[in-house]
């Protein structure tokens, strides 16, 4: 029961435009908040903006369609889930562990491709290595949100930083080790073998 190529093409681009359209809410955060966006970089926004009444309209028009048809297909894809459930309850042996394989494995696709959508909006630069710490870390609440703060904090290169190096350690900008003395007079003197 695998998607058809139309139904693909259509999730891809409501996909693409919740994506668009997190990226012009992040950046109409930003210019709330008196930030503004990275200059020379286009904005969909921005791109929006420069644009006519009618290009406008024939835009948010378009969007909505896409947005309508994101939906039928969520919902279509959680009434088959749910179909799928109901006939495994009345089904027995092999069968119906299949069934509630084929349940859980759609439960699982819609998780995932809700995901991408929403760690492609916060700025996440490698989406399945982040979906699988994720569920690795169990990020999820009961309701699919992921703790996308949590996972910043823990893993920020996954949203394309370096990790900041913990004072003491080399290259922390600390002052290295006494030069004087060396590994072997450290353990004879733990060891009280020795003065040095």
């Amino acid at each position: 029961m695998s998607p058809t190529a139309e139904e693909r093409a259509a999730t891809k681009i409501a996909e693409e435009t919740k994506a668009a359209e997190a990226k012009k809410k992040t950046d109409a955060e930003k210019k709330g908040a008196g930030e503004k966006p990275e200059k020379g970089k286009l904005t969909y926004d921005t791109f929006v903006s420069g644009q006519s009444e009618e290009v406008k309209t024939l835009l948010e028009e378009n969007v909505t369609g896409l947005k309508s048809a994101l939906e039928s297909e969520r919902d279509a894809r959680g009434d088959l889930e749910k179909k799928v459930r109901e006939v495994a309850k009345e089904a027995e042996g092999e069968a119906k562990e299949k069934l509630e394989a084929l349940a859980n494995e759609l439960k699982a696709a819609d998780q995932k491709a809700d995901f991408f959508v929403a760690a492609q909006a916060v700025g996440v630069s490698n989406l399945k290595l982040a979906y699988i710490v994720a569920i690795d870390e169990e990020l999820f609440d009961r309701r699919g949100n992921v703790n996308f703060e949590k996972m910043k904090a823990d893993y920020p290169e996954l949203f394309g930083e370096k990790p900041k190096t913990p004072k003491g350690y080399g290259g922390s900008g600390q002052t290295p080790p006494d030069a004087g003395t060396d590994m072997n007079k450290r353990i004879r003197r733990k060891a009280g073998l020795g003065q040095q």
